[in-house]
């Protein structure tokens, strides 16, 4: 579960570098997409990269690591969904997913490539816990429950 954590969360964090240090071809991407409006075209793309970094940032930390590999999955359930559209669009040439440090062009291996991921991170979000999880170090020192000399229990859980 830590290995696809991690592996799930460098794929993000490299799509957003890729596309924040070279955003002409994800721009471009988009334009193949009939998408006209240059406003949309920036809002599309500070907004991927956002939703990008920090869902990628909090799942290598481990914040909430059910919800955010659940969410992580819907995200490349979304990417696959549009790699489809791009495909009945005929659209050809490079997605722009990690912008030129990693040339992605659109076809059958991309939309397989996340559905693959998505179904990682779906997967790993059906796990357990894994002990270098944040909640796992939150839970510890915030959850009074278990550890209080009132409840009986002395931190054991039966």
């Amino acid at each position: 579960m830590l290995l696809i954590r991690v592996f799930v969360s460098a794929v993000l964090l490299l799509a957003a570098a890729g596309k924040s240090l070279s955003p002409e071809a994800f721009f471009t991407f988009l334009a193949r997409l009939s998408i006209q409006d240059p406003s949309l075209h920036s809002v599309i793309f500070i907004g991927t990269i956002f939703v990008e970094f920090f869902l990628g940032l909090a799942c290598l930390i481990g914040f909430a690591p059910h919800v955010t590999l659940k969410v992580i999955g819907t995200l490349f359930g979304l990417f696959a969904i549009v790699m489809f559209g791009a495909l009945a669009y005929q659209a050809t040439g490079s997605c722009g997913c990690f912008g030129n440090f990693i040339k992605s062009e659109l076809g059958p291996f991309a939309v397989g490539r996340n559905i693959f991921l998505a179904f990682l991170a779906f997967y790993a979000g059906r796990q357990q816990v894994h002990r270098f999880a944040l909640s796992n170090v939150l839970n510890r020192y915030f959850n009074d429950e278990e550890t209080s000399p009132t409840s009986g229990n002395s931190g054991k859980s039966a």
